[in-house]
């Protein structure tokens, strides 16, 4: 449907496939499935929000939501990398 879900439901799974790692990696592998699901997402039309207002044309487009949601993840394992 085009939601930040698309990009939670991958981070989500990876999640709990590394749980028995080590925190880095596991928020690596959390960061990939995210980005699995923005890069997914670009396939959808938006069904929701503003965007339904453009449904046809947020095709091959990246939801917003996806990619705030990866930003944050990502945020979250650049600081416990370091």
């Amino acid at each position: 449907e085009k939601t930040v879900v698309d990009a939670i439901l991958p981070a989500a799974e990876a999640a709990r496939a590394a749980a028995d790692k080590p925190l880095p990696e596991a928020l690596a592998a959390i960061l990939s499935g995210a980005e699995q699901g923005l890069e997914a997402s670009k396939g959808l039309k938006s069904q929701h929000g503003k965007a339904a207002d453009f449904r046809e044309k947020t095709v091959g487009l990246e939801d917003t939501g996806c990619a705030a949601f990866r930003f944050m993840v990502q945020g979250f394992a650049e600081a416990v990398a370091k």
